[in-house]
């Protein structure tokens, strides 16, 4: 699954390069993900689900910019498709679904591709409605037992704190190097303008409903991983470096600084390669999977839906191989 990590660049890419018509700026945007630490490093070491949710990400934007390129009705069959993978991909995908009310009454079509993507997912829930309930899921971290204002209190920093910790690294690279168009860009043309309108109102939407899950739904903990639907910030960044004239020598030390970066992942790759397997209690916790699948059964599990919290095995993943025709679901995610 890390291996979608190509598709987050290549969808990014694309969708820059839709809006620009420029293949160097739309390569320093693809570039730029290296300097999201949680994309950067996080996706290569770590994440599985939450990279096929940033491909989503990506994959949205590049089929909006089309169908603002050229609206047809195969660009919004293409945008409902991303976005229906992205909610398969992770919960957190669906804060995305603000994206799609831009432009044309075609946009039903994106509508109807999420509904049908969805529908199947919500479903295999339908035996037992409450049974996500009973086994004491809670997917949204909240503390019932707080106060309102410590709980809002305890929200709103742990939301600020997410979205800093993800794009203070890329940030702080892109002030260093492009102060100037950063903060001063200049004209764009009309695309570019609603892109880049199109994105910060994208931006705005996100916090938006970070705040009403705080207010109204005691959310009290963010997942730095959650953030992955501000990687169009790399888009932001290309379509105000692409409004002014950028000296080559800047952008050769923005390229030589994230160079530096992306080679750093591939010699952290090989450490852990060579070192964590030896170190790592999680990985060399083992367990019978093939008894507890006997245990299941004479319990009297008939291989409907099976909830598991698994920490930190995959109890879930590994127990498909015994109950192939059950549906599964991870308590982690």
């Amino acid at each position: 699954m890390k291996f979608v990590y190509f598709f987050v660049v290549y969808f990014l890419t694309s969708a820059s390069y839709l809006i620009v018509k420029d293949w160097l700026y739309s390569m320093l945007c693809g570039l730029s993900l290296v300097g999201i630490y949680h994309v950067g490093w996080d996706v290569v070491m770590n994440y599985s689900n939450t990279a096929l949710m940033g491909a989503a990400v990506a994959a949205s934007f590049w089929a909006l910019f089309r169908s603002l390129e050229t609206p047809s009705r195969s660009g919004y069959l293409w945008l409902g498709l991303a976005v229906g993978v992205g909610c398969y991909g992770h919960r957190g995908f669906d804060c995305t679904g603000s994206e799609s009310p831009l432009v044309y009454t075609q946009i039903l079509i994106n509508i109807v591709v999420i509904v049908l993507m969805i529908i199947p997912h919500c479903s295999w829930f339908s035996p037992d409605p409450a049974g996500a309930h009973l086994a004491e899921i809670n997917y949204l971290h909240v503390d019932p037992s707080a106060t309102y204002l410590s709980y809002v209190g305890k929200g709103l920093w742990s939301g600020a704190r997410a979205i800093v910790a993800f794009l203070v690294r890329f940030i702080a690279i892109a002030l260093l190097v492009f102060w100037k168009p950063v903060l001063n860009p200049g004209p764009m043309n009309s695309n570019a303008s609603t892109a880049n309108r199109f994105i910060l109102i994208y931006f705005l939407a996100f916090i938006g409903l970070a705040i009403l899950g705080v207010f109204a739904f005691r959310l009290s903990e963010f997942q730095n991983h959650w953030m992955m639907v501000l990687i169009p910030a790399a888009l932001f960044l290309a379509l105000r470096l692409h409004s002014t004239e950028v000296s080559s020598r800047r952008v050769g030390v923005y390229v030589s600084v994230l160079s530096f970066l992306a080679v750093a992942v591939l010699i952290g790759v090989g450490v852990r390669y060579t070192t964590v397997p030896q170190k790592c209690r999680k990985c060399n916790f083992f367990m019978s999977y093939e008894e507890l699948a006997t245990e299941l059964r004479a319990a009297g599990f008939k291989e409907r839906i099976l909830i598991t919290i698994d920490y930190p095995n995959q109890i879930g993943g590994n127990l498909k191989h015994y109950f192939p025709e059950a549906r599964i679901s991870g308590g982690r995610y």
